[in-house]
């Protein structure tokens, strides 16, 4: 599953860095970055899958490429629950006029 999250660090003398997602940080390595890319901005939008790192076992992105901003998705705004069976005080019904 591709998740979306942005570049919180990168070590360019190392080769990797971090992406901040959800509130958590994942591992990301140069091998990670299409061909031809060996570093990452900070800050820059990127999209990934999560796999597992083989040798410590903990997440890593792999497939990670940079998402440009129309590319990010629009979260529409929630809609307003159904308002049927409520009175003008928001109450229930049957819990507003007894």
């Amino acid at each position: 599953m591709t998740k979306i999250g942005e570049v919180k660090s990168w070590n360019d003398e190392r080769g990797f860095g971090f992406l901040r997602v959800d509130g958590y940080d994942i591992f990301c390595h140069a091998s990670a970055l299409p061909r031809g890319t060996t570093k990452l901005q900070v800050g820059v939008h990127v999209g990934f899958e999560v796999g597992i790192n083989e040798r410590t076992g903990k997440p890593m992105a792999t497939n990670v490429r940079r998402i440009v901003a129309n590319q990010l998705p629009v979260y529409s705004r929630p809609r307003p629950p159904d308002r049927r069976g409520v009175c003008r005080r928001g109450f229930t019904l049957g819990a507003c006029h007894q």
